[in-house]
């Protein structure tokens, strides 16, 4: 369905995702914050393309002066009507766009001068713990807002229930979407799968979105329904055992069902969110690794009864290790790594290596291999040197960062 959004080019870059809905990835299709800035640049020599009628004047001279003297100044005019329109999307101010639409909260609290990123996020798991839907809405919501969709293409948790959303229904939510996407103005696209945000406030935004991502992931492992009523029933509880992994399992597949959508701001904002979320298990593992590793030096060293409590912690301890680390290979490398690191949209694939290569000093004992070592490698024959150059800085990143620690390979 989504192909006919985007329709796909002659050589279709493979995007099946394995995921409960199938979505096609299509052709290299450029973000609409991109086309909107192509037609404000107007060539005044591309109205003068009749080079029929110049073989019709004898004096060739004379008829490039005639015919450039009307479409030139029909240029300079279009030109300064754009300029106009340039100047007046750039004096829009999201933050007021978004004021009287009560309903997102999550967008309106981002998009504020003084949010604290943490505690929007701490905020929507405890609506999470009393309405799932509700808040996932939210956070899909906020994502559709972030790449230009409008207050009417939101998802309305009354009506839908993501778990039991059938694929007419996310069609048409999809293709709202893409319909506001085209009629956006620029400053408006404040996540955009291209080189540079739009605008100052475009670029804060974006960081305000990973830090969120990030943090809704974290917020998830520590204070999700299961973490919570694990930790009341049991305050003697290893760390292991509060962790709430299947919340950020749960979350990570809502997002999965966006990450081969046709439309690449859509795509792009997706992936974004799932390595953002993969970068918070990854970080929330060495923090356990650390712990493990005293629980072992404790254990060995322990006698009777107190030998015994400790070897459940350290099996605790490797147990929710061992799961969150599947979490990350499985959904997050598995299936959205494989499909989108070889994406038609050259800023998706440098994203892939990027997050790869931080993977990769994050927990270098699961990642510095072969297995993924490969995929840089392979993307040193990309066809953009932008990629190219990313992929050389993920494969030394390992050794740069070694140096920076004093030579330790630790």
């Amino acid at each position: 369905y989504f192909g006919s959004i985007c329709p796909p080019a002659t050589e279709p870059t493979m995007v099946s995702v394995t995921s409960r809905r199938s979505a096609r990835s299509t052709a290299p299709v450029k973000s609409y914050a991109e086309e909107g800035a192509a037609d404000m640049d107007v060539d005044s020599d591309a109205s003068i393309d009749d080079s029929d009628d110049e073989n019709n004047v004898p004096n060739k001279a004379a008829a490039s002066k005639a015919k450039m003297k009307k479409p030139a100044a029909a240029a300079r005019k279009k030109r300064s009507q754009n300029l106009n329109a340039t100047v007046v999307a750039s004096n829009v101010d999201m933050r007021k766009l978004i004021q009287a639409d009560e309903k997102n909260v999550l967008l309106t609290a981002l998009l504020s001068k003084k949010a604290s990123v943490e505690s929007i996020a701490m905020d929507l798991i405890e609506r999470h713990n009393k309405d799932a839907n509700a808040a996932q809405c939210e956070l899909i919501n906020a994502l559709f807002r972030s790449v230009g969709g409008l207050a009417t293409c939101e998802i309305d948790p009354a009506t839908h229930n993501l778990q039991n959303i059938d694929d007419d229904q996310w069609a048409t939510l999809i293709t709202n979407v893409v319909a506001d996407m085209q009629s956006a103005v620029p400053n408006q696209v404040l996540v955009t799968a291209s080189k540079k945000p739009s605008s100052k406030q475009a670029a804060a935004f974006l960081n305000s979105y990973k830090a969120l991502w990030f943090q809704v992931a974290d917020a998830a492992l520590t204070s999700g329904a299961n973490a919570t009523s694990e930790a009341a029933s049991n305050s003697d509880a290893p760390t292991a055992a509060r962790l709430d992994v299947s919340l950020v399992r749960e979350l990570l597949n809502r997002v999965i069902e966006l990450v081969g959508v046709g439309q690449p701001d859509i795509r792009y904002a997706a992936t974004l969110a799932s390595f953002e979320m993969a970068r918070a298990v990854l970080s929330r593992i060495v923090s356990l690794g650390d712990k493990l590793s005293v629980a072992e030096r404790q254990m060995s060293a322990a006698k009777g009864a107190r030998a015994t409590s400790m070897k459940q912690q350290v099996e605790a301890l490797k147990s929710v290790i061992a799961e969150m680390e599947e979490l990350v290979t499985g959904p997050v490398y598995s299936v959205i790594f494989m499909h989108r690191y070889r994406d038609s949209n050259e800023f998706i694939r440098i994203m892939c290596l990027e997050n790869l290569a931080a993977s990769i000093v994050l927990r270098p004992g699961l990642f510095l291999s072969d297995k993924y070592l490969k995929y840089f490698g392979w993307m040193l024959s990309d066809t953009n040197a932008a990629v190219r150059c990313a992929a050389l800085d993920g494969l030394t990143l390992p050794f740069e960062t070694v140096e920076a620690r004093g030579g330790s390979d630790a």
